[in-house]
């Protein structure tokens, strides 16, 4: 069973890095991606996903993603939460 989520779309604004009370990096952020088809106005409608990255990519996240920058999120599905697996970013 394939249990995997591609995303790609434009920051919002920049992501914000913080740390848990032990530590851990945690930065979230939101994106905002295009739908493949227009609306009856002719408009193509977005949608506004938030997304929270940890430890390790979450600071890879804050580094080197900003608001111009193209995120790709690979990610799975586990109990309702969608767990970041890889974040890449297109320039």
């Amino acid at each position: 069973m394939i249990n995997r989520v591609v995303l790609v779309g434009r920051l919002t604004k920049n992501p914000e890095l913080r740390y848990t009370p032990n530590g851990v990096a945690v930065t979230s952020f939101t994106i905002a991606v295009n739908r493949p088809f227009s609306n009856q106005q002719g408009e193509r409608d977005a949608d506004f996903i938030p997304v929270v990255v940890w430890r390790r990519q979450a600071e890879n996240a804050a580094n080197f993603l900003q608001k111009e920058v193209l995120p790709a999120l690979t990610a799975a599905f586990r109990h309702a939460i969608m767990r970041i697996m890889k974040v890449g970013a297109f320039m």
